[in-house]
């Protein structure tokens, strides 16, 4: 389990790292069910 991309810090890291985080918009780029799916998904293959 990637523990980390469930904490807050790790879903802003994962932003940063596939470009979707803003460091303008905090709020609005903080979508956890993206990268939560993306990790589902990767983790289910």
């Amino acid at each position: 389990m990637h523990t980390a991309l469930w904490s807050d810090d790790g879903v802003y890291l994962y932003m940063g790292l596939s470009g979707m985080y803003s460091p303008e918009k905090p709020r609005l780029t903080k979508i956890t069910i993206l990268p939560r799916f993306f990790v589902a998904q990767q983790e289910a293959k």
